[in-house]
């Protein structure tokens, strides 16, 4: 891509000067005569970059306005699940997070990618940018294609008086794919619950639920039933517009 530009550049300097010393009469016009071939071609040239540009302007000014469109009707379907969380359980609405990932990458390099979240009323950044599967509540969740939910701050300070080897010796599941150092830079939610998602028969994603729950809140029917919601709603979104993380806000 920056070999591709920077020959642009050089062919547009190239082109410009060609065309401004032929229209100046430099070094004479009966030179520009027998160069008549080059000069055509400058034209074109700037002519074809001046196309370029205006063509890729007005795609990306449609590709923006679909990503901002995408992006607050995802704000809107996450926004509706903590009024759910918060009518259903008492918690306070500045306390509860909700954030959809979404599978990434190819077959043998999945992941889970952010693609948002809402968190008293903002998007938040308390949240990971992407998991691995197999790594964290989210990616085990999606491993095991079932719900997974743990009271994490608990979980972390309970293993903070422990050995790193004592971590290292769990089985994976038990430590959720985390090494110690991972385990010790996490965020700190009060608790986390992750759902997996699924749309046409296939595993796409997972809803991510943090906030002061308790163990049986969690994994309750009620909960079960708000995060399918979520799911549903997202999934009538369709896929995020091709290009959107570079114009998400």
């Amino acid at each position: 891509m920056i070999v591709l530009r920077l020959t642009r550049a050089a062919l547009s300097m190239l082109a410009v000067s060609a065309v401004t010393l032929a229209q100046l009469n430099l070094p004479s016009k009966a030179t520009w005569d027998d160069l008549s071939l080059v000069l055509y071609c400058s034209v074109f040239l700037i002519a074809a970059f001046l196309l370029h540009d205006a063509v890729f302007t007005v795609d990306y000014i449609a590709k923006a306005a679909r990503a901002r469109e995408y992006e607050l009707q995802l704000r809107a379907s996450l926004s509706a699940t903590i009024g759910e969380l918060v009518d259903e359980f008492g918690v306070r609405w500045d306390e509860v997070g909700v954030y959809h990932y979404r599978l990434s990458g190819f077959r043998w390099r999945r992941r889970l990618t952010k693609v948002g979240g809402m968190l008293a009323g903002v998007p938040p950044n308390d949240m990971p940018t992407s998991y691995d599967i197999g790594k964290g509540v989210p990616g085990l969740a999606v491993q095991e294609r079932m719900l997974v939910t743990e009271s994490w701050r608990q979980f972390v300070e309970r293993w903070e008086q422990s050995r790193p080897r004592d971590w290292e010796d769990q089985p994976s599941d038990h430590r959720y794919g985390l090494d110690w150092d991972e385990l010790m830079s996490s965020d700190r939610v009060e608790a986390i619950v992750a759902n997996p998602q699924y749309s046409a028969g296939r595993l796409t994603g997972c809803i991510v639920v943090t906030g002061p729950f308790k163990p049986l809140q969690m994994s309750g029917s009620p909960m079960r039933r708000i995060m399918s919601n979520t799911a549903t709603q997202i999934k009538h979104l369709g896929p995020p517009p091709r290009g959107w993380r570079n114009h998400a806000s």
